[in-house]
């Protein structure tokens, strides 16, 4: 009888022997990076989106216009459209949506732009609203905010 105890990639016998677990594998094939030249670039070494798990995990955005690749700055409401705006688009992607989305975490350079962040996140999420958490948080380049998401993937 063979006693296993699972360490990450690997499955440890009773023998002492190691051989990698194919639950890793299946993992890493469950995996899948979401990305197109239509989207906002991104500002570093990263993912628009990855899909794992019946999950889309979704970068966080900048208010970038996708057509022509700049940050189109302006007041709160306008950052949060269009990063709203951009996300929408890379869940859909993805096999997801905005109503699909679970979780939402919210950055705003200051917390005065709250209520206006608001006004235009209604827009996006009209009832049954994901939960989300809303930090104050040093954003670079002079934008406003920064939103990412958790979504499951469409049934």
């Amino acid at each position: 009888m063979t006693m296993e105890i699972q360490r990450s990639a690997f499955v440890i016998d009773e023998n002492l022997e190691v051989s990698p677990k194919s639950a890793e594998f299946k993992a890493a094939a469950d995996r899948r990076v979401v990305t197109s030249p239509s989207f906002p670039r991104v500002l570093g070494p990263y993912s628009h989106a990855v899909v794992a798990g019946g999950f889309v995990f979704v970068a966080g955005q900048a208010p970038i216009n996708p057509s022509t690749q700049e940050f189109e700055l302006g007041d709160i409401e306008s950052e949060t459209c269009l990063e709203l705006t951009n996300m929408s688009a890379i869940l859909e992607a993805a096999g997801s949506n905005l109503a699909s989305v679970v979780k939402v975490s919210i950055h705003l350079s200051s917390l005065d732009d709250f209520d206006g962040m608001n006004r235009a996140y209604v827009e996006f999420f009209r009832s049954d609203y994901p939960v989300r958490t809303t930090t104050q948080a040093v954003l670079r380049s002079g934008r406003k905010i920064e939103i990412d998401c958790i979504a499951r993937l469409k049934d």
